[in-house]
């Protein structure tokens, strides 16, 4: 899972469980010797009191490294490995598991991402050398957020931004689905979910804040790129919440469709008209300027970037 615009998700002090078995059969007679495995986690380490959730890295700025590791001796067929992971400042884009067998025959599995994976084979990347045998496994990387269930609205969306490093949790662990976002954090992780090229700012780009702040470059690139322009008296009033109708344009400019405009129109409704016709409006919109969480946020990422067009939209116009 690699991080495009990252937002580490946690701070010290928090523990989350993890659990992985790696089992091996031949004709389904399962391999009864003892496993030794590692599991090595890669990701991103900040010094405690660095101001990390304020500047967070963008891509390309770090190269993953192993911030947290466990392993364990399995004496026999089903062993699992379990290990609470302290965050401690630290951000897992992915996991790699390694492991021998008593008689020597080793394996390896790549890229298990932080949400519950459950078969081997759904990862392509992997193999191992006992002759004639099967591997399968389960990983369980509980860093997934307590405050977003299954039968959430959003709950798939929020799996798929979370997956694809679009757009994390706070430092407390939780996402806040139903929470609102403001403006700076929005485009933020807007420039996250596309492909942009960044340029360099220099100077005031808005008259409301200066390049000191941890939002200065996305919404720089994002000026750049004319997703945002700002009010007519020079600002861009970063701490304000993002309402329906500010929210499709940036993202229709964003994600770079076609806008048909009528002189008959309001300035947000070709944007709206959009997303509706991407079927990318979460239902629970009901006017242009309500207030957008965070978990509809990731519902219409979810639905423009990996087009999700089975699901119902709301129809405002």
């Amino acid at each position: 899972m690699c991080l495009s615009a990252l937002i580490p998700v946690a701070l010290a002090d928090i523990s989350r469980p993890t659990e992985t078995s790696v089992y091996f059969s031949e004709n389904g007679v399962p391999y009864e010797g003892a496993i030794d495995y590692e599991v090595n986690c890669y990701g991103y380490s900040a010094y405690p009191g660095e101001d990390w959730f304020e500047n967070p890295p963008l891509e390309g700025e770090y190269t993953p490294s192993v911030v947290f590791s466990y392993s364990a001796s399995c004496p026999e067929y089903g062993c699992s490995v379990y290990d609470d992971y302290y965050m401690n400042y630290r951000s897992i884009d992915y996991c790699i598991v390694t492991g021998e067998t008593d008689e020597g025959e080793e394996f390896y599995i790549s890229d298990i991402g932080t949400v519950p994976y459950t078969s081997c084979e759904d990862n392509e990347d992997y193999w191992i050398d006992f002759e004639g045998y099967e591997i399968t496994c389960e990983s369980y990387f509980d860093f997934w957020f307590p405050d977003v269930t299954s039968d959430h609205a959003n709950y798939d969306a929020i799996v798929y931004v979370e997956e694809n490093g679009i757009f994390n949790g706070y430092p407390d662990g939780t996402f806040g689905p139903d929470e609102t976002i403001n403006r700076a954090e929005f485009v933020n992780v807007i420039v996250g979910a596309i492909d942009h090229n960044e340029v360099g700012c220099e100077g005031n780009i808005f008259d409301d804040f200066g390049d000191d702040v941890w939002y200065y470059a996305y919404v720089c690139i994002a000026k750049s790129m004319g997703i945002v322009g700002g009010y007519p008296d020079g600002t861009f009033r970063p701490s304000d919440d993002i309402n329906f109708a500010e929210a499709a344009k940036v993202l229709v400019e964003g994600f770079g469709y076609d806008v048909i405009v009528s002189e008959a129109d309001l300035w947000y409704e070709p944007y709206v008209r959009v997303l509706q016709d991407a079927n990318a409006a979460p239902m629970s919109i009901e006017s242009f300027d309500q207030d957008v969480t965070r978990g509809e946020m990731a519902e219409m990422i979810y639905r423009l970037r990996a087009e999700i067009t089975d699901k119902e939209s709301a129809q405002l116009l």
